[in-house]
């Protein structure tokens, strides 16, 4: 089929979907590892800074490498894309289909300080104020694009089986 992307927010459950979609035997991959880097307004590549503040994100994007994507999309069989980036609507003509990890405020801040969380991303003051404007945003560009609202607060399984069988609820 091609690609699915899975989105949402931090904390809204994209790694979890991720492992479970291979325990399931279907191929997922991490963007966040393999497609994104934080780059300045030039495009160019920068590092996260320890003290982030809301203005340096507001001035600074978590994009993906499309040429690394475009590769990932030349490839056989169905590949599950779980991540973010602000360029996503740069992307969105790549998938063929895609779906929206929805959660509210409070689940995303609540899983934010997760103990076993795989990414630490949202656990700085300025990193939970910046995700606290950017989650609706996010979700309604995204919403806006097509993607499919899944209902992230549900249990996991449900969550996946929603993905794989292809349905809205």
């Amino acid at each position: 089929m091609g690609i699915i992307l899975v989105t949402g927010c931090s904390g809204s459950g994209k790694s979890t979907v991720a492992a479970e979609l291979t325990r399931r035997g279907l191929i997922a991959v991490d963007a966040d590892t393999t497609l994104a880097g934080w780059v300045n307004e030039r495009g160019e590549a920068v590092e996260l800074p320890d003290d982030t503040t809301v203005e340096w994100l507001s001035e600074h994007d978590w994009s993906w490498d499309l040429s690394l994507l475009d590769e990932l999309a030349a490839r056989p069989g169905t590949r599950y894309l779980c991540g973010n980036a602000g360029n996503v609507g740069e992307a969105w003509s790549r998938f063929d289909r895609a779906y929206l990890l929805a959660i509210d405020e409070t689940t995303m801040l609540t899983r934010l300080d997760y103990p076993h969380r795989d990414h630490d991303f949202g656990r700085s003051g300025g990193q939970r104020a910046w995700l606290r404007d950017w989650r609706p945003r996010y979700q309604a560009e995204v919403t806006d694009l097509g993607a499919i609202h899944v209902d992230a607060t549900q249990p996991l399984s449900a969550v996946v089986d929603q993905i794989v069988g292809g349905t809205s609820p």
